[in-house]
């Protein structure tokens, strides 16, 4: 960082965690200039961000002679459409977090994944809406044929074997 200059573009060459902060290694644009273990700000608490290397992000010489970086300036190749009010977190073409606004002040929320889609719980797991859908099934109405098999002892030693097909009921 120069005298002149308290804000400059960079070019990340590595990015990780220690100490509970994430952390970049900057290449600024004049030779030789590298930054190390620069602190990367975050959006807000609880919100973790990890540029990716080759990223360009601002990095600033604070009064006191800290850097720090933050913003992200490199644009995403996988811009998806949205509408007003909505927030996406987008890291391929087909993985997205989306938060839309829907009528009267309620949100709607989208997952979609490219990989496995994983829910961990220490607790209950707990899905509920007005229907709900697995994999296009409407699982309030969804039944099941199984089959009853039963064995009838004659006492003898001999015994005879019937099957009966059977549907479970909807779920109440």
């Amino acid at each position: 960082m120069t005298d002149d200059s308290q804000t400059e573009v960079g070019y990340v060459t590595s990015a990780y965690t220690a100490d509970g902060r994430v952390f970049v290694d900057v290449a600024l644009p004049r030779p030789g200039a590298n930054k190390r273990r620069v602190p990367f700000l975050q959006l807000a608490p609880g919100v973790v961000v990890t540029p990716a290397e080759t990223q360009q992000v601002l990095v600033q010489k604070l009064a006191d002679g800290n850097v720090i970086a933050y913003f992200p300036l490199t644009g995403s190749t996988n811009l998806p459409d949205l509408g007003e009010g909505e927030l996406a977190f987008v890291f391929d073409s087909e993985t997205e977090i989306r938060v839309s606004p829907g009528a009267g002040g309620s949100h709607q929320v989208s997952l979609k994944a490219s990989g496995d889609l994983n829910i961990h719980a220490t607790g209950n797991v707990n899905v509920t809406g007005g229907n709900v859908f697995i994999d296009g099934i409407d699982f309030d109405q969804h039944t099941h044929t199984y089959s009853d098999d039963t064995i009838s002892d004659t006492g003898d030693g001999s015994g005879s074997l019937s099957s009966a097909s059977k549907t479970t009921d909807p779920p109440q």
